[in-house]
């Protein structure tokens, strides 16, 4: 495949943490690359068409998707704690796909469990979380916004302010522009060189930045003022 991971991780790192263990938006800490290679996945369509079309043309991709997690995870017990976590992240990505956001809650909330540090159990996955609770209260950006601020107003600042500022920053500078124009050219290209075959990581990766355009974007400007507002709040009490 395509040298995909180093570009697109610092393109996904700007978004949930939806499928890279990768910045701050995702994991407290990165997990060890499982061998994922093994067995291609068909897409019948381009990448770039992929990115936005509809649920339905997913189905197929999803299922392969599942077979392959489910495979993988009955070795689980063999895992180290940076292959857990990289498997409860494409977990984490499948659901997302699937608008399944209680399984979301569930993996991040394992993926937090498997941290070192204080501030890994509580920022990893902090996006997914805040968009899955609102998605399972069907609540609106004002409540997305004050959840936002409220949650990261209560966490031990001097452990997770670097994390918070760094997930600020990214979400601000997040491109969407960039991401379709990556998918259009790099993807598109790397499949059409193997017939429409993608091994898991390079699907994994594309859910990921379909799910940064169709669920981080619409509500990045909730996000970054319960951001603002959470840091404001603490860096004034300092």
């Amino acid at each position: 495949m395509f040298h995909i991971e180093s570009r697109m991780s610092m393109i996904l790192s700007i978004r949930g943490f939806v499928v890279s263990a990768s910045l701050a938006l995702g994991l407290g800490g990165a997990g060890a690359q499982v061998p994922w290679s093994a067995g291609q996945i068909e897409l019948k369509s381009r990448p770039s068409e992929l990115l936005m079309a509809p649920a339905a043309a997913w189905y197929p991709v999803l299922a392969t998707v599942q077979s392959r997690l489910e495979a993988r995870g009955q070795q689980e017990a063999t895992f180290s704690a940076g292959e857990k976590v990289e498997l409860l992240v494409y977990r984490t990505a499948l659901a997302q796909a699937r608008s399944d956001w209680k399984a979301v809650l569930q993996y991040t909330q394992a993926v937090r469990e498997l941290q070192t540090g204080e501030s890994g159990r509580r920022t990893a996955g902090l996006l997914n979380e805040l968009l899955a609770r609102q998605a399972l209260e069907r609540a609106d950006d004002a409540w997305l916004r004050e959840t936002t601020r409220r949650q990261v107003a209560a966490m031990p600042w001097d452990d997770v302010a670097p994390a918070i500022l760094a997930i600020r920053k990214a979400l601000a500078e997040m491109q969407p522009e960039a991401v379709q124009q990556f998918v259009a050219s790099q993807m598109d290209l790397s499949t059409s060189m193997t017939k429409g075959q993608a091994n898991l990581p390079f699907v994994m990766q594309l859910l990921g930045a379909r799910y940064q355009l169709q669920q981080v974007i619409p509500h990045r400007a909730a996000l970054l003022v319960g951001l603002d507002d959470a840091i404001r709040e603490r860096e004034g009490a300092k």
